[in-house]
């Protein structure tokens, strides 16, 4: 048996090279070993049976136990056979590339491991390959990973084709794992770099209002939101952060730190909110980014936001579609305020999926 290669990795050359040589032995169906962010991994392509049966012999692992799939990218998710819950986006979208491994329902049953790694050279190596490829740390399993080429090679002095150098694992832990079911529910099956009370952060569902000010409509529809989702849950809306759910406003061309309207403060009072704490806020990409739902108040505040933001197109809505834009109250009477207020709060229990009001 030919002994294992050092593909090195130390200049555009050797780098090129190596991308190229990787490439094509994952391609003829060889194990090679690559290097992550997290730990160093062996890798196959998923495709080759052969293949996958010497990897898994070489980990020593079982048959039932699944191994994930390498992707290049985000975009490359919507070519597999796999059920992406939008929580799982999220996360994605949070962490990707990076050091979390996310566990999707399988289209042909089962569930699928999905890892975007941060390593740019093992990025280079499966965009060039073109097709999946599974792997598995570099280990026996029950021993400790591979953190550097040398480590893999003194586990695995046969077995593999080659071993890519790309220096010491930055992170020397493996990655955080979390499990998605297709509803959306979620549990982290490992801890990694990332723990468990981070992934839950990250996860929790974030609802953000637009107008233009944020002195009236966007922070008046948070108040409101706050005492419905309240109400609906049995809680305090002070307590709605603790189960998972954050509320908030932007203004697409706001200052920072004005209080709310007086007379929006006075309107949500009258409907049981509290909007007396509101201080106004510029949306910032940050906002949209994190946001799962973005809640305009008019058309053009929407249109404005998917200029601003392409890739948070899809997460864009109005408030009320079927009635059109909520017109900025400012300036308005107390009356103006409370008739817009109402006609916001009927919107939002439908918006919310709490149905209409008694």
């Amino acid at each position: 048996m030919e002994p294992v290669r050092l593909l090195a990795a130390d200049s555009p050359a050797t780098r090129e090279a190596s991308i190229e040589e990787a490439a094509r032995l994952l391609l003829d169906g060889s194990v090679v070993g690559l290097p992550t962010e997290t730990v160093y991994g062996l890798a196959c392509l998923a495709s080759n049976e052969e293949a996958v049966g010497r990897l898994r012999a070489l980990k020593k692992r079982a048959a039932e136990k699944p191994l994930a799939l390498l992707i290049p990218h985000t975009r490359a998710v919507g070519d597999l056979p796999v059920d992406v819950p939008e929580s799982a986006r999220k996360l994605m979208r949070i962490y990707w590339p990076g050091p979390v491994t996310v566990v999707v329902p399988g289209r042909d049953g089962g569930t699928v491991g999905l890892r975007c790694p941060a390593h740019r050279l093992t990025r280079n190596i499966l965009e060039r390959v073109g097709a999946t490829v599974v792997a598995t740390s570099a280990n026996v399993s029950g021993e400790a990973p591979a953190l550097t080429a040398e480590e893999v090679l003194e586990r695995f002095p046969e077995g593999l084709a080659a071993v890519v150098d790309g220096g010491k694992s930055d992170l020397g832990i493996a990655s955080c794992v979390v499990e998605f079911q297709s509803d959306g529910s979620w549990s982290v099956v490992r801890e990694g770099i990332v723990d468990a009370e981070a992934i839950r952060r990250r996860l929790r569902t974030v609802i953000l209002f637009v107008c233009t000010g944020n002195t009236c409509r966007s922070p008046l529809a948070v108040a409101l939101t706050r005492k419905l989702l309240a109400e609906a849950r049995g809680v305090t809306p002070d307590e709605l952060e603790g189960l998972g759910t954050t509320v908030f406003s932007g203004g697409l061309f706001a200052s920072e730190g004005s209080p709310g309207a007086p007379h929006a403060v006075e309107a949500a009072k009258a409907l049981g909110a509290d909007m007396s704490r509101h201080r106004t806020h510029r949306v910032t990409a940050a906002d949209l980014g994190d946001a799962d739902r973005i809640i305009a108040m008019t058309i053009s505040h929407a249109r404005t936001l998917a200029s601003l933001a392409p890739e948070c197109t899809e997460r864009i809505e109005l408030l009320d579609p079927e009635h059109g834009d909520f017109e900025d109250p400012f300036g308005g009477t107390l009356d103006e305020y409370l008739a817009c207020a109402r006609r916001m709060e009927a919107a939002l229990r439908i918006k919310l999926g709490l149905g209409e009001s008694a």
